[in-house]
């Protein structure tokens, strides 16, 4: 009997180490769902802490690309002017040059009429 009540004695204390785990089981089973979708991403944590690696070096790449920005803000600020100017330009030889076809029309209808003209 006393062996009985050993073994007796030793199942009452595993029930209890049993019912303590309860608990965590259940907790375990509560974040199964997040554990599976772990699982299927986790093929792709060596690219993340590749992109996580180079983290560090971001702010430094975006200082580098605000300066060539506020360069090439400075280049245009100094080539809008002259864009302006060309503009004008632009507009005054293509009247010449409306100015000048008017002007040749008269000889154009002359030299078509010269014996062995092209026109």
């Amino acid at each position: 009997m006393t062996i009985a009540l050993e073994n007796l004695s030793e199942l009452q204390e595993a029930l209890l180490k049993l019912a303590a785990l309860e608990a965590s089981l259940d907790r375990i089973a509560a974040v199964a769902a997040s554990l599976e979708r772990l699982a299927e991403v986790s093929s792709s944590l060596p690219d993340l802490a590749q992109a996580a690696s180079s983290l560090p070096e971001l702010p430094a790449h975006v200082r580098g690309i605000e300066r060539q920005v506020q360069r090439v803000e400075s280049q245009l600020g100094r080539l809008e002017p002259s864009l302006n100017t060309l503009g004008a330009s632009v507009v005054e030889v293509q009247d010449a040059v409306e100015r000048l076809s008017e002007s040749l029309a008269p000889i154009g209808r002359l030299a078509g009429r010269v014996p062995g003209s092209r026109a």
